[in-house]
């Protein structure tokens, strides 16, 4: 029910950012996006064969076994491989949102304590988006490297996007 609701508002709000026809349009990112993003990662995120979502743990050492996201973040827990519509919610209310790449000049004195990466798949690129309620930030992880780092605007519905998906893993 959440998924469709996420659904609906995502496809009513994005009128103007969508292309194709039909329930399966995609969003296409506008030119502030894109020149952020870059060809890659925009293809990347913006058309993914999947997308995989894991829970986060802080390790101050981490081991050979784990899987780094971030320094000192690991992927703690798998929970699932997001469904299009959910996918679709992602992508409209952060990455293809413009407003989402730009520091607020009022900064929220919170730790940066990410909990939910989002690992975007496509043939041989992948790339993580991480998700920071503590802070309202998220994070773009690309060869190993963090490439953007900013606050995200829809604090509300990520919130419940974030709770919605950690709720279905327990």
């Amino acid at each position: 029910m959440l998924a469709l609701m996420f659904s609906a508002a995502a496809c009513m709000a994005a009128c103007g950012t969508c292309i194709g026809k039909g329930p399966n349009k995609a969003l296409a990112p506008d030119s502030a996006v894109y020149a952020m993003l870059g060809r890659t990662m925009s293809d990347v995120l913006f058309h993914p064969s999947s997308v995989v979502c894991y829970t986060l743990r802080g390790k101050a050492q981490v081991e050979p076994a784990d899987v780094q996201v971030e320094p000192h973040w690991v992927r703690d827990s798998l929970i699932g491989t997001l469904p299009t519509e959910l996918v679709g919610v992602l992508q409209f209310s952060l990455i293809a949102n413009s407003e989402s790449y730009r520091l607020d000049s009022v900064r929220i004195k919170a730790p940066y304590f990410p909990v939910l990466a989002f690992e975007f798949k496509k043939k041989k690129n992948s790339v993580y988006v991480i998700v920071s309620p503590s802070d309202c930030t998220w994070t773009v992880m690309y060869d190993d490297k963090r490439q953007l780092h900013f606050n995200y605007q829809d604090r509300e519905l990520l919130e419940r996007f974030c709770n919605y998906l950690l709720s279905n893993e327990k």
